[in-house]
């Protein structure tokens, strides 16, 4: 349906989707008691806007709405404009168990079933 538009219609309609995908992520962090919205995010590190809450450094948890991403130890490195950037010195992301200290088993069952019931 899009091919039969005009080219300055179905750009309009690209950027409206790229805006509205932006949107739909919730990036926030929290440090300490503070929760501060996320910018822009990358492997390495985060920006922030330069007039959010004053965070130094230290222990960041990274959220996407509700879902807790991963958590580390965050660094300023710089300030331009109107964000402030900072990377990771060890990240590791989060997970929906408790880490385990061995190899769980590829036929290792799911549940204990008890022998009576």
């Amino acid at each position: 349906m899009d091919s039969h538009l005009p080219s300055d219609v179905r750009s309009a309609i690209e950027g409206a989707r790229g805006v509205a995908a932006k949107g739909r992520r919730r990036l926030r962090l929290r440090a300490g008691g503070d929760e501060i919205d996320v910018v822009e995010i990358w492997q390495g590190g985060f920006s922030i806007k330069a007039d959010a809450p004053r965070f130094r450094r230290g222990f960041v948890d990274v959220y996407d709405g509700s879902r807790h991403l991963f958590h580390g130890l965050a660094y300023p490195t710089g300030e331009s404009g109107a964000l402030r950037t900072f990377a990771f010195k060890t990240r590791q992301v989060a997970g929906d168990e408790p880490p385990r200290d061995y190899e769980r088993g590829a036929d290792a069952p799911v549940a204990l079933i008890p022998s009576r019931f």
